[in-house]
């Protein structure tokens, strides 16, 4: 048997407190007992809650001082329960952050900042950029002999895909998700909002908020995971060219990663291990992998057509009238577009300028010798390519292809330009 506590001094509990709450409940358990008598294992437990009542309500009362303190068990109200959000503008958070700017960090500042601290290496990721397209293109920088003979070399691009940065305040987490082909669908139709509904791009890779800046308007990440080989979701080179395995943690570091105006830069020497029938050998690869951010308004999709040759992309197409789903092919091309105010003499068939020509870069280690394109521009600079030496007739734009050469002060092969991602190297087997 229960002994219930009478001294009502102790925790200021006053004797008869209680006494008539406790009477209605067991007014109420001793008519539910009379209604359901035919049933015995409810009168049990009728008689043993009224047992219990004064107990539970003293209890009760003594470990709770506010007003609920009066309610016996049967009533107790549930807890709200709020999540906690992220204090981004408390002292210690400003002070965090300064901790990434002090002492012995190196800020490399462009689409976003990027903050060397003695081996780690951090993103300063403003507010208006989460959320926007990038892309992750990796490529060779140099290579093994063993590579190189099987026609692995410098400057290969061996992967690419489209990211966006992902905000998560509940968890103080940035995510990224990959950005895949969704299926087309005519603005304005009903079946906009299934599509929509229907598809989901997946995440590949999680980072924990460090500090926020003292606007809020910026989150730093930590990101050396995605670049020395430990997680392969930004870059995953033995797999992509068929050796498999991991990149070896202690034979694996980041070199050096710079921002610019337009991308981030990262530089990384990665080693695996593959075994041979003849003995185990060490692979050590640098790779180059740049994070480019896309325009806002992206280009305008254009259809193949089967007269020309285009290298295409196949997505499904909806929309409220068709019977079945069909494949439309789109094609890969530039983003040649006439500069702003030839728009009219584009439109009437006339020759105008582009707004972004397309730029070839030339290495210097290109030789010299000999009359072809590449050794005139080593002399001479930046080129037009012009009929005679493209054999391809302009279409309908002036100097839209032009060839230059790689800077002597770039600090990286092809880092400088506003698109990374068309370096012209002489290599040989």
């Amino acid at each position: 048997m229960i002994k219930v506590a009478d001294d009502h001094n102790q925790n200021n509990i006053h004797p008869n407190s209680h006494k008539n709450h406790n009477l209605f409940i067991k007014h109420i358990l001793t008519m539910y007992i009379n209604l359901l008598n035919h049933r015995s294992f409810l009168k049990a437990a009728a008689a043993v809650a009224i047992t219990a009542v004064p107990f539970s309500a003293s209890v009760y009362a003594a470990n709770n001082d506010d007003e609920s303190s009066s309610r016996s068990f049967l009533f107790f109200k549930k807890k709200n329960k709020h999540t906690a959000q992220p204090d981004t503008t408390s002292s210690s958070t400003k002070e965090k952050y300064d901790d990434f700017h002090s002492g012995d960090a190196v800020v490399s500042d462009g689409i976003f900042k990027v903050i060397k601290k003695g081996a780690d290496y951090y993103f300063e990721i403003p507010r208006s950029v989460l959320g926007r397209d990038m892309l992750v293109v990796n490529k060779f920088t140099r290579v093994p002999l063993e590579l190189n003979s099987a026609g692995v070399n410098r400057g290969i691009n061996y992967a690419n895909q489209m990211i966006r940065f992902e905000l998560d305040s509940a968890t103080s987490m940035v995510r990224a998700r990959q950005q895949r082909p969704m299926p087309d669908v005519k603005n304005g139709n009903a079946i906009a909002t299934s599509v929509a509904d229907n598809y989901i791009s997946p995440f590949i890779a999680a980072f924990k908020i460090e500090a926020y800046s003292p606007d809020s308007t910026a989150v730093v990440i930590k990101v050396n995971d995605i670049f020395n080989g430990k997680n392969t979701s930004f870059n995953n080179v033995f797999s992509d060219i068929n050796i498999g395995g991991s990149a070896i943690s202690d034979l694996s570091r980041i070199k050096s990663i710079k921002a610019f105006s337009n991308n981030v830069y990262a530089v990384s020497e990665l080693t695996t291990k593959v075994v041979e029938p003849t003995g185990t050998v060490f692979v050590t690869v640098e790779v180059g992998s740049t994070i480019l951010l896309l325009p806002e308004n992206p280009m305008a999709r254009r259809l193949e057509s089967p007269r020309i040759g285009y290298f295409s992309e196949s997505l499904l197409n909806y929309s409220d009238a068709q019977q079945r789903v069909p494949t439309l092919n789109y094609i890969t091309r530039w983003r040649l577009e006439p500069k702003k105010g030839e728009e009219k003499d584009y439109l009437a068939g006339k020759l105008v300028e582009p707004e972004k020509p397309i730029v070839f870069w030339i290495d210097k280690s290109t030789p010299t010798n000999g009359g072809n394109i590449s050794a005139r521009v080593l002399k001479t600079g930046t080129q037009p390519l012009k009929w005679q030496d493209s054999r391809m007739p302009s279409v309908w734009s002036r100097n839209q292809i032009q060839q230059t050469l790689t800077p002597t002060t770039s600090t990286s092969p092809h880092s400088h330009t506003p698109h990374p991602q068309r370096p012209m190297r002489w290599v040989r087997q």
